[in-house]
């Protein structure tokens, strides 16, 4: 029983956004404004570092040196920056919802991704599927072969190639067979909102 309660747990859990969160955990709205002046001093201070380590990499003659440095700079100091800036960016959507206030124009709302979540892979990719115990196999829609490799999880909604290790759910999908952005995966996938 308590295996079911736990699939169950991680298959729900999946789909609820920030709007809900906000309303089961009202009393956020006083703790992200603390939470993002925290995270914008640890920006500040993460870029002061940076900008000193390149200061210090660019002093150095040794071409090899400095593109060594710059990697390494690249992968522990300029990563987490990224880590910070994606949870400042999710955590003013976060107050936006908590106060009220719209979201701006041209930005996704949760309840339009969520849509796009739900469109079923195989509805999408519109080809034949074989059912295989609790997946279903096809051609990959990603490159060209004969047998299939391509397996669609449906509970999950999640596709994978075993062939060219490839896959991801349908935004994923969608992104790369048309070569378009999230933005525009999420809008076509969903109907176009007017978003």
């Amino acid at each position: 029983m308590a295996k079911n309660n736990d699939n169950y747990y991680w298959k729900d859990s999946n789909k609820v956004n920030d709007a809900e969160l906000l309303q089961v955990f009202p009393e956020a709205e006083q703790i992200i404004p603390i939470l993002i002046d925290e995270l914008n001093q640890k920006q500040k201070s993460l870029n002061e570092i940076i900008e000193d380590q390149l200061a210090v990499i660019d002093k150095d003659a040794d071409e090899m040196s400095r593109w060594f440095w710059r990697r390494w700079l690249a992968v522990n100091e300029i990563d987490e920056l990224s880590v910070i800036n994606r949870r400042i960016a999710r955590l003013k959507r976060q107050l936006r919802i908590a106060q009220g206030l719209p979201l701006p124009k041209g930005a996704l709302s949760d309840d339009l991704i969520a849509a796009a979540k739900e469109v079923p892979i195989k509805t999408y990719l519109d080809r034949p599927f074989k059912r295989s115990g609790s997946t279903l196999t096809g051609l990959c829609p990603f490159h060209e072969e004969r047998t299939p490799s391509f397996h669609i999880y449906p509970d999950q909604n999640r596709g994978w190639c075993f062939g060219c290790n490839e896959g991801g759910d349908v935004i994923f999908i969608a992104m790369k067979l048309n070569s378009c952005g999230f933005k525009e995966a999420v809008l076509m996938l969903s109907g176009g909102g007017n978003e």
